[in-house]
């Protein structure tokens, strides 16, 4: 079963509701951060390790592949991942590193792979 953003992939009116929806989940993810954004803007000494976390996860979470690892339970199955039309076979997601927008999976002959989550165009669960 071919993954887009957690679900089979949408067609016509449901494609419309589908893609709502998420852009409301990702458009108030994205208004809490930026308030949290503008309140370290505003304060005058250097940022704590937790405040540029939060300014990063704004920069990083932007992407509905993004937003989709960062809430894939570590451990989940993944059958493949297509990145730029190419099919790369893998057993496991490991996880999604906010920091640096990267997703590491375990493949098939238990090697480690990690990618640039926004170069990942879909996922098989």
């Amino acid at each position: 079963m071919n993954v887009w953003l957690n679900q089979k992939q949408p067609t016509g009116k449901e494609y419309q509701n589908y893609y709502y929806t998420n852009q409301n989940q990702i458009d108030k993810i994205q208004q809490q951060l930026y308030e949290q954004h503008n309140l370290i803007q505003e304060q005058n000494y250097l940022p704590s390790m937790e405040q540029i976390e939060v300014s990063l996860r704004l920069k990083n979470l932007k992407s509905p592949m993004s937003y989709l690892m960062y809430n894939l339970p570590p451990g989940k199955k993944v059958k493949k991942i297509n990145i730029s039309g190419n099919n790369v076979d893998t057993e496991r997601f490991i996880n999604y590193n906010l920091l640096n927008n990267v997703s590491t999976f375990l493949l098939k002959d238990f090697d480690l792979f990690i990618v640039d989550t926004d170069k990942i165009y879909s996922i098989t669960i």
